[in-house]
């Protein structure tokens, strides 16, 4: 199973780096990852396919709906890499990472506009805290 949160976190290591060099993420990234997580699902243990599947449309779908009330706030990027780390996770580990990512992110926000007012207009790449999410979520599952 720490094979699968291994792989999880190389592909939004690699989404993030990219998404913080060029305001995105390749689609190719997304499909690469949404496959091996759909195979991950249907050969392992951890999560079923349908629990992937929700994990996919809930996580996916809420950042699209966030996405089109912001007119573009939040990248569809985002949202379809939500949904590729709802295939891994499933439903309620996804709903875990969101929530932990918007938090951070915004924390972020509120640090930068208390130390920068000049930047008010400025653009943070969401992937990285879908990243740190993960990872909080990863951790406290093994510990808890």
């Amino acid at each position: 199973m720490i094979y699968k949160y291994i792989a999880l976190a190389v592909l939004l290591t690699i989404a993030s780096i990219y998404d913080i060099r060029n305001d995105t993420v390749p689609n190719f990234f997304i499909v690469i990852g949404a496959l091996a997580g759909c195979a991950m699902a249907l050969f392992s243990v951890g999560i079923n396919i349908a629990d992937a599947l929700m994990g996919w449309i809930v996580a996916g779908g809420v950042l699209y709906f966030v996405s089109i009330a912001t007119r573009g706030g939040i990248g569809k990027d985002d949202a379809k890499l939500a949904g590729c780390l709802g295939i891994y996770t499933g439903l309620m580990d996804a709903l875990s990472i969101l929530i932990l990512s918007s938090i951070i992110c915004g924390l972020t926000g509120l640090i930068i506009l208390a130390f920068h007012r000049s930047e008010k207009k400025r653009c943070l790449p969401f992937s990285p805290f879908l990243l740190a999410g993960t990872v909080f979520t990863i951790l406290l599952n093994f510990l808890v």
